[in-house]
């Protein structure tokens, strides 16, 4: 399925490893531009290596979302 997401954001959370990153990728393909928040510091600059290529905008920001 083809959609057109430009000019839309997306905030992935834990979108530095695994299901995220996936979905990061995805969404980039299809034109959004991502905000990537994750808990791990490492993960999320092995991210931005990752993703920088694909020509999207990113934003990265460190921090744990989790709801208390």
């Amino acid at each position: 399925m083809k959609t057109n997401l430009k000019g839309k954001t997306a905030i992935i959370t834990g979108g530095a490893m695994g299901i995220g990153m996936a979905t990061c990728k995805r969404l980039i393909k299809e034109g959004c531009s991502v905000t990537v928040w994750d808990l791990n510091e490492k993960a999320l600059q092995k991210a931005e290596e990752e993703l920088a290529p694909l020509n999207g905008r990113l934003w990265f920001k460190q921090c744990d979302a989790e709801a208390k």
